[in-house]
């Protein structure tokens, strides 16, 4: 039972050992400041404008119109957030809405009449209300 645990072991530690060796074909990589650049950065003609490939009026009319409205990313994040409340929102027209209302008031005193002083006056009101717009 000890002896083919050890030659698993023996195996396992050969097989990780030889995973650390380097091939003959090993050459050390290029420093990143010994690469030379001749010519400047410049960005691709078509990176500002890749969507007029498609050749669509529409797709035109909807970049301009997310380019104009969108000036900041915290302006592109705000739209975004709103659009996908109206999206979720919209599963919820199908339902019936309905509120439910209650309200308690109590008053001391509500005329002026010294007669009147220690009545307390109190006031409940209650309401439901259900629409279902088809």
């Amino acid at each position: 039972m000890r002896k083919p645990m050890k030659i698993s072991a023996i195996a396992i530690l050969v097989a990780s050992l030889s995973a650390c060796a380097v091939g003959p074909d090993y050459q050390t990589p290029v420093k990143v400041a010994d690469i030379s650049i001749e010519a400047p950065y410049q960005q691709a003609e078509l990176a500002q404008s890749w969507w007029q490939a498609f050749d669509d009026v529409a797709l035109n009319k909807l970049i301009e119109r997310a380019l104009q409205e969108n000036r900041t990313l915290a302006q592109a994040r705000a739209n975004v957030d709103r659009a996908y409340a109206v999206f979720r929102d919209a599963n919820n027209d199908f339902l019936p809405k309905g509120t439910l209302d209650a309200g308690y008031q109590a008053s001391e005193n509500g005329t002026v009449s010294p007669a009147d002083d220690g009545v307390i006056t109190r006031g409940y009101s209650t309401g439901a209300t259900l629409s279902w717009d088809l």
